[in-house]
C-alpha cells in the first residue's frame, strides 16, 4: 500500500516537470529568436551557405532587391536577408556564432 502511495504521489510531480519545459525552438530564421544557426566558417563559406539555405527554403524568391544587413544583439552577431517572394517580402535571420558588443 505504501508503494502504491508513493507512486501517486510521485507521477503526477513528474508530469508537471515534464510539462513545464520549455518547447523546443524552431530555427526557421523568421525571427532573431529563431534563427538559423550557421555551422560554417565565417567569411564567404557561410555567406554561400546562408544563400543555398535561402534557395532551399525560398525557392520563388526573387534575387534583385535583396538586402542585407548584420545585426548585433544581445552581444551575438546576426546575418538578416531581406527579400521578395511571390508571397511578398520575407526575412532570414542567421546566427553566425561570434560574438560583438
Amino acid at each position: 500500500m505504501r508503494v502504491l502511495l508513493l507512486v501517486a504521489l510521485i507521477v503526477p510531480a513528474a508530469s508537471n516537470l515534464a510539462s513545464s519545459e520549455e518547447a523546443p525552438v524552431v530555427r526557421d530564421g523568421s525571427t532573431i529568436e529563431q534563427a538559423v544557426i550557421v555551422r560554417q566558417p565565417t567569411g564567404r563559406s557561410a555567406i554561400d551557405w546562408e544563400w543555398q539555405w535561402i534557395k532551399e527554403h525560398y525557392p520563388s524568391a526573387s534575387w534583385p532587391g535583396w538586402m542585407h544587413q548584420c545585426l548585433c544583439e544581445q552581444h551575438r552577431l546576426y546575418d538578416l536577408y531581406i527579400f521578395d517572394t511571390p508571397a511578398g517580402n520575407r526575412k532570414a535571420y542567421f546566427d553566425i556564432g561570434e560574438k560583438c558588443d
